[in-house]
């Protein structure tokens, strides 16, 4: 934690002067500004290093500014899609992929989802059959018309039974998405560079 008057941590010359501004950022054309942005500055190399309170406070309007972007589902729009389907965060990861916590962090707002994987929640809100061809059957709940012989499917091992019995089959798994701030490192811009590496530290 840096305050007024330390010594640069960076040409270890300069001593910091706390500075409150208007930070600008900028992804795929898109601008976002933020008051009261604060930072810690260096006269002699002119670096500037964020305050660590800001970059939590700031954490989830960046990541919502991504979204909004990129137009991404929200958390709600994420949570009214599994619970459509009648899964728990932990089920709904382990069937569609991402890991036992991704769908509690998508609906949190604390990362943002892949586009692989907003892609494939968009689908599933629109055709919900497509469901049975990645566990088997589908709830009978989900009224549709794409019928699979689930007994006719090889069944894989989840580690957890359903709310719902039924067979699955062909379930993926995997670690295919990111968080907000190592995508924010490379793909959001701002005047005070050092931002990227502090945000990463902070996660």
């Amino acid at each position: 934690m840096h305050k007024d008057g330390d010594k640069c941590p960076v040409c270890g010359l300069g001593a910091l002067t706390k500075k409150s501004v208007e930070e600008v950022f900028d992804y795929k054309g898109e601008t976002l500004k933020i008051k009261g942005y604060v930072i810690y500055e260096c006269p002699v190399c002119e670096e500037s290093i964020v305050d660590r309170k800001t970059l939590k406070d700031t954490k989830y309007q960046l990541i919502e500014f991504r979204r909004k972007v990129d137009n991404l589902l929200t958390p709600n729009e994420i949570r009214e899609i599994r619970t459509l389907f009648g899964y728990t965060q932990e089920e709904f990861g382990a069937i569609l992929g991402g890991g036992k916590k991704a769908f509690a962090r998508y609906e949190n707002g604390t990362i943002t989802q892949s586009r692989a994987m907003d892609n494939q929640l968009k689908m599933l809100k629109r055709n919900p059959e497509i469901l049975a061809a990645i566990v088997g059957k589908l709830p009978d709940f989900i009224k549709t018309s794409h019928v699979i012989d689930s007994f006719a499917l090889e069944e894989n091992d989840l580690g957890f039974q359903p709310k719902n019995q039924f067979s699955f089959a062909d379930v993926t798994k995997g670690e295919d998405d990111f968080t907000m701030t190592s995508a924010m490192s490379t793909a959001v811009s701002t005047p005070h560079q050092n931002q990227r590496s502090q945000m990463a530290a902070a996660a």
